[in-house]
């Protein structure tokens, strides 16, 4: 509930190979540029990762982050989700 708008590419550089939990709900935060330009591109170990109630409007593919199992992204903008995007948890 902080009515984060932007969040800084490099905004958890130093947290990318720690961070196993991260939770930016209720904000107004949105996916409006390339996920592989995202903050959350390189979070490494990131397992749970809670994105209720902002204006994301489409899931990217999330290869880079191999370790997530849960992600919450209800409540949000999302137009078209594509099964490809998510066949990845299928193979880790």
């Amino acid at each position: 509930n902080n009515f984060i708008i932007t969040i800084d590419i490099n905004a958890f550089t130093s947290f990318k190979y720690s961070l196993t939990v991260l939770d930016i709900s209720n904000n107004r935060w949105n996916n409006s540029y390339p996920f592989d330009s995202s903050p959350l591109y390189e979070l490494e170990k990131i397992e749970k990762l809670l994105l209720r109630r902002n204006k994301i409007t489409d899931i990217p593919n999330l290869f880079s982050l191999l370790k997530i199992r849960e992600m919450d992204v209800s409540f949000n903008q999302i137009n078209d989700v594509s099964v490809s995007q998510f066949l990845f948890f299928l193979y880790t």
